[in-house]
């Protein structure tokens, strides 16, 4: 499975690729120039902001766009909230995308997966195939789990997936197949017990979990995620204890004919690219 790597980032003034910055919270209306690479057409993120200093937005667009502020990824409506949203971005010219903040925050950039040019028959590069949504886990009712009372799910404890088989609820006899590289969930969050996040990655997954979703104590949220797939399988958890539901609305599968239109979607395990609290380099 292909994997990208951690890159560094700077403020957009200097535009030098190179320069690696410490911990440094991003100021209302600043924009930072995060380099991605040139192979690819679009990424998919998992972005957030942290503790945002008043209601505002984040927005992510590709490089050299001219009018931040016009569109909005994601949004906070009071001081101090931690939001997260999957984004797909378009890759400048240069091979960077810009992350701008309307207020003081901290901002963390999870990479998981990129758009490619047609490579027909690479097994690692997937063309999307959409089901209609069906349930695979959901800890209320113990579905999808071995070990089970109805309670919520403990704080920091993985829960492991196997998506092999798993059907279109409209055609039965379409099914997961084996040589699936991703899918794509709908993955809700109930009634946690503290403000936390949830992560989704690989089973083999071993690095420091990213955040696909961010949510507040006793409220429930949702999310799309786009999770790369070992042996069939991805694993999940939730920083607080929480309940938690999943639904397959589609897979990324890596055999296709050459006349598949333009824009091949790449999962790779989650790769942090900036994260304002912590060093990069």
């Amino acid at each position: 499975m292909p994997r990208t790597t951690r890159f560094t980032f700077c403020r957009t003034q200097s535009h030098t690729s190179d320069l690696t910055l410490g911990p440094s919270r991003l100021e209302a209306n600043e924009t930072v120039h995060i380099p991605v690479g040139t192979q690819a057409v679009a990424v998919a993120l998992n972005v957030a902001v942290v503790n945002m200093a008043a209601p505002g937005f984040l927005a992510a667009y590709p490089s050299g766009w001219a009018a931040p502020g016009q569109v909005s990824s994601l949004n906070t409506d009071a001081p101090g909230q931690t939001r997260s949203n999957l984004v797909v971005v378009p890759v400048g010219a240069d091979g960077s995308i810009d992350i701008h903040v309307s207020a003081a925050a901290d901002v963390v950039v999870d990479q998981v997966g990129a758009f490619y040019p047609v490579v027909p028959n690479n097994p690692q590069f997937g063309n999307l195939e959409p089901i209609a949504p069906r349930r695979v886990l959901d800890s209320r009712t113990c579905l999808g789990l071995t070990t089970c009372s109805g309670s919520p799910l403990p704080a920091s404890a993985w829960t492991t997936v196997d998506f092999t088989g798993v059907a279109d609820p409209g055609d039965p006899t379409h099914t997961l197949p084996s040589d699936a590289i991703g899918v794509a969930l709908s993955v809700t969050v109930d009634q946690p017990d503290g403000r936390g996040y949830l992560a989704a990655v690989p089973a083999n997954f071993a690095a420091s979990d990213p955040s696909a979703l961010n949510y507040e104590a006793n409220q429930s949220a949702t999310t799309l995620a786009l999770v790369a797939l070992s042996g069939g399988q991805a694993k999940f958890r939730t920083s607080r204890s929480a309940h938690l539901q999943i639904e397959v609305l589609g897979w990324f599968r890596g055999v296709h004919p050459i006349d598949d239109p333009y824009g091949q979607f790449v999962p790779v395990a989650p790769s942090r690219l900036v994260d304002t609290r912590k060093p990069t380099g």
